[in-house]
């Protein structure tokens, strides 16, 4: 996840990395790295490397992919992603992206109540969240917009 991150951050505009299997399928999927992935760029698998090639030999195969990240982000995915980079709560970051679409503090604690976050979630660090969490968050995000 690290370099994951690292990698949407920078200015690079490909990178080639070399991930576990697990890692691979995570990015695949909807786990969070996945969803953060999927947001700033598309993953492709350029080739599985056996553990054979290695010495001491891994306990699981590694694959080589390629991460291009994309040139210009949506309207949603730009809100979505200042929620991800917000350093706070979540409802915090949610109130923020409301505000800026032009509600008051008032009517986005309402909207937030009504699309039933529980407060657990609420509470919760942005970056703590878990990829239902997020998924639900996006949802959110793009009936918004």
């Amino acid at each position: 996840e690290a370099v994951l991150k690292k990698l949407t951050r920078s200015f690079l505009p490909r990178a080639l990395i070399i991930v576990s299997e697990n890692f691979k399928e995570c990015l695949e999927t909807d786990t969070k790295p996945g969803i953060i992935a999927r947001l700033y760029g598309t993953v492709q698998v350029i080739e599985k490397i056996e553990k054979s090639a290695y010495t001491p030999q891994p306990a699981t195969d590694t694959y080589l992919l390629a991460f291009t990240k994309k040139k210009l982000l949506t309207e949603e995915e730009q809100a979505f992603h200042s929620f991800l980079i917000y350093n706070g709560k979540c409802k915090n970051a949610l109130r923020e992206l409301l505000v800026h679409k032009g509600k008051t503090k008032k009517q986005a604690r309402e909207l937030m109540k009504e699309a039933g976050f529980s407060p657990d979630v609420l509470e919760k660090p942005t970056a703590q969240l878990t990829a239902k969490a997020l998924i639900r968050i996006r949802e959110f995000i793009q009936k918004l917009y």
